[in-house]
């Protein structure tokens, strides 16, 4: 599988999980990706200060985050909506890009320790 078609199924795999209620949110996840250790749940988990400013508060990324036990309902939605716009406009920017390029657009974006880079190319990885 190419890492765009990885992405093309990544992309309604969290359209599907972002359809629900927020408090369906984390079942979906389970649905979606049964395996915990699945790179792709790791954008649901991380902390919302991780992502940047939300609408309610003006957190940065360099402020320690809440736990996820701590964070307020609806806290999954803003960051994983905003990563899921990001992929999307690297996919639509760059049609032709082959695989090492999307790469390299996505580790600039995030960094090539983030987890959202991780689930990023998780397409590249050979099974």
């Amino acid at each position: 599988m190419s890492l765009r078609d990885y992405l093309e199924e990544y992309l309604n795999a969290l359209n599907e999980v972002l359809q629900k209620d927020d408090s369906e949110i984390r079942a979906a996840i389970d649905e979606q990706w049964p395996d915990e250790y699945d790179i792709r749940r790791v954008v649901f988990l991380q902390p919302a200060t991780r992502f940047g400013k939300l609408s309610t508060e003006d957190a940065t990324g360099s402020e320690p985050g809440y736990l996820t036990n701590e964070m307020p309902s609806g806290w999954l939605r803003p960051p994983v909506e905003k990563y899921k716009e990001e992929i999307q406009d690297i996919l639509h920017t760059h049609p032709d890009a082959n695989e090492q390029t999307l790469k390299e657009f996505a580790r600039k974006l995030w960094g090539h320790k983030d987890a959202r880079f991780l689930a990023f190319i998780k397409g590249l990885v050979k099974k």
